[in-house]
């Protein structure tokens, strides 16, 4: 029996006068040995007695009263429910142990420690920093513990005392490199996504029907019939063979699984086993899996749902906090979300996990594979589970009252919340549903839509290997990176938008979702070709035209050909120009005077000219406005200028060029099938193809 103990124990058998004695160690409020309950349910059971009475396993010596202090302190830090037994390690198994280990080496090697936090000073700060930076480890890691002991101390001490000033433990910063994330990838990624969804709502219209359609085999037992020469069994009912009456079946089983009732007996169960198991008896041509899909959601439908979600939106972990029972939508321009033309837009809303800021995204809300759409047919599809999930709760609240309830109605709570529901077999009746571990999900999932992505490519990208790579490669976070990629390249390069969009508080953190190596490597090479052309231009004795720049940035294969052109009054297309240095203001509001167009839109401008050779930079021209036409949403196509050009030129090739139209549509054709296919660019710039 420890010293302390047995000083407690006479304490309360002997009927002391507590005013003559000195009392050694405080009478605690908090015991030292208590149990927490998650957020995700489990116990996590937190003993703190070592750190009072001693441990000679792990070299602690006792410190009773500073214990008793910081319990407090440590339980509020914890939080009265951690978010899971993670957190609660944190503190227990790594920062306290600390702590304690570091004063028990001063006891030993300087012969007193603090036993008290108002006994800390200031000098104390540079053994504690030097101890920590003994231990080694990652330094933010270092940083992250000598930071948390200041801040447990400093809030043990109150307001009163004077606050700790312990030196810092600084860590440079490091340039975080992003990996690459293919726009081709994750093309082939939402394709695949996409079927998922469409098959996700052919299994909802065909369970709407089976279950309209069907009745319980068990209440109308039909009359069995032969079964064909050479099939197993003698005979067969056919009720039992309808796909609709087992559906209905099939959804009891669900309800019985998820409410914890026993409506169906273990002869109904393993019947309906031998006719919908893998290796069933006697098989109905319907899986137990396909009659599961068609009544609640599968996980491979969720993953698919919350990867076009995080595409769209740029979300990770806010994906997984909306909330349906909150406002988790703001419609723009209607009220009644029933009624929404392709042209609407709605603004999203959910939590961060790990700031519990709100953060907001705007969709277009006409298509069904947009967030918005994607997120109410969930609410749909999950409406089954939601009912089985509130029978389970009624339950619970009818039995006598216990912490376990207690645990399970309050993980009911949450998974009502969460539009992320899907039903499993393979699971247990309490994990049912991974709505509020969207990680677990998407980990499981993402492999086989990988799968489906490489296995769904075009003949022509079967031999890409770099392509196949890309894809095996993408992970849920890539979507955000290439969500950043998207509004960088269409916002023409503006970091400030990026940031916006992605919630960052600073936009140096902007800056890391941008430095992808494929991005530098585009940006290098734009670079250089601006110098090269400076440096041309000095060299021949000539004054440098910003236009010049403007043009050598943009266009991959601008030259000196075009160089001329463009002092001769001809632009890149092989137009002609009146006033290259006055174009439209509807085409180029910032263009600086006296200085060349470098707007080169010359087909809309009162200025343009035709020339005869003219006719392959318009067809190119035109196959790059084909293939946006093809890659752009209506609305914003058909409120662009762009689509005002395209019929311009359509115009100008049935006039000027009638006689060559079937040349002019070859070239235009052909130019669009190498931009599919990687070869070419849309105006010779790669971000407008990264950024579909």
């Amino acid at each position: 029996m420890s010293k302390f103990a047995k000083a407690r124990r006479e304490a309360a058998i002997e009927p002391l006068d507590l005013a003559q004695i000195e009392v050694v160690v405080p009478f605690s409020i908090e015991p030292l040995d208590f149990s927490l309950v998650t957020k995700k349910g489990p116990y996590v059971d937190v003993d703190l007695r070592r750190y009072r009475d001693g441990d000679s396993c792990v070299g602690i010596v006792g410190f009773p009263e500073l214990i008793e202090e910081l319990l407090l302190v440590v339980r509020r830090m914890i939080g009265p429910r951690p978010s899971s037994p993670g957190s609660v390690k944190t503190w227990i198994s790594f920062r306290l142990p600390l702590l304690f280990m570091w004063l028990t080496r001063l006891k030993r090697e300087i012969g007193s420690a603090p036993v008290r936090v108002a006994e800390f000073e200031d000098s104390h700060g540079e053994l504690f920093k030097r101890h920590i930076l003994e231990l080694g480890g990652k330094p933010k890691g270092r940083q992250k513990q000598y930071s948390a002991i200041w801040s447990l101390l400093t809030e043990a001490r109150g307001d009163d005392a004077p606050p700790l000033n312990w030196p810092s433990i600084k860590v440079a910063e490091e340039i975080e490199e992003h990996p690459d994330v293919d726009p081709r990838a994750v093309k082939a990624l939402y394709n695949a996504c996409k079927r998922v969804v469409d098959e996700a709502f052919a299994d909802q219209r065909r369970g709407s029907a089976w279950l309209e359609e069907g009745v319980d085999p068990r209440d109308a037992e039909g009359e069995r019939r032969t079964c064909q020469k050479g099939k197993r069994g003698a005979v067969k009912n056919p009720v039992w063979h309808d796909h609709a009456n087992l559906a209905v079946l099939t959804k009891k089983l669900i309800r019985d699984r998820i409410v914890g009732t026993s409506n169906l007996d273990e002869k109904t169960k393993t019947k309906f086993d031998n006719h919908t198991g893998v290796v069933a008896k006697m098989s109905v041509g319907v899986t137990r899996q396909k009659l599961e899909a068609a009544i609640a959601p599968t996980p491979l439908e969720v993953a698919a749902s919350i990867l076009i979600v995080s595409m769209e939106t740029g979300w990770i972990d806010p994906v997984g906090n909306i909330d349906l029972s909150s406002e988790w939508y703001i419609l723009r321009g209607t009220v009644d979300p029933h009624a929404l033309g392709k042209t609407e837009t709605v603004v999203l809303q959910a939590v961060r996990p790990k700031t519990r800021k709100v953060v907001t995204a705007v969709g277009m809300a006409g298509s069904r594979f947009r967030s918005y759409q994607l997120i109410r047919f969930m609410e749909t599809r999950t409406a089954f589970l939601r009912e089985c999930l509130r029978e389970r709760r009624d339950l619970l609240a009818a039995e006598p009252n216990s912490e376990a309830s207690r645990c399970e109605m309050a993980d009911i709570d949450a998974r009502l919340k969460s539009p992320w529901l899907y039903y499993s077999s393979k699971c247990n009746r309490l994990n049912f549903s991974k709505g509020t571990e969207i990680a677990f999900v998407m980990s499981d999932q993402l492999k086989k839509l990988r799968q489906r992505a490489i296995a769904s490519l075009k003949p022509s990208q079967k031999n890409d290997a770099e392509l196949i790579a890309a894809i095996g490669r993408l992970k849920w976070s890539d979507m955000r990176d290439a969500f950043a990629s998207h509004i960088y390249a269409s916002s023409g390069n503006n970091i400030f938008l990026v940031k916006q969009a992605l919630a960052h508080a600073d936009v140096g953190t902007t800056r890391a979702y941008l430095r992808q190596r494929r991005q530098i490597r585009q940006r290098f090479d734009a670079f250089r070709d601006v110098v090269e052309t400076a440096l041309t231009e000095v060299d021949e004795g000539r004054s440098i035209d910003p236009t010049l720049l403007f043009l050598a940035n943009n266009y991959k294969d601008f030259g000196e050909s075009d160089r001329d052109k463009l002092f001769a009054y001809r632009t890149r297309m092989g137009m002609g120009c009146a006033n290259p240095t006055d174009p439209e203001h509807h085409l180029a509001p910032n263009h600086p005077h006296g200085a060349r167009c470098a707007v080169q839109r010359c087909i809309l401008c009162r200025h343009g000219i035709v020339f005869s050779d003219a006719f392959e930079g318009l067809a190119d021209r035109h196959a790059d406005l084909v293939w946006l036409r093809r890659n752009t949403p209506p609305n914003r196509w058909l409120t662009s200028t762009l689509s005002w050009e395209l019929e311009a030129i359509e115009y100008v090739r049935d006039r000027v060029f009638a006689a060559s139209t079937e040349r002019f549509v070859a070239r235009s054709e052909n130019r669009v099938v190498n931009i599919n296919a990687g070869k070419l660019f849309v105006f010779d710039d790669p971000e407008v193809i990264g950024g579909r």
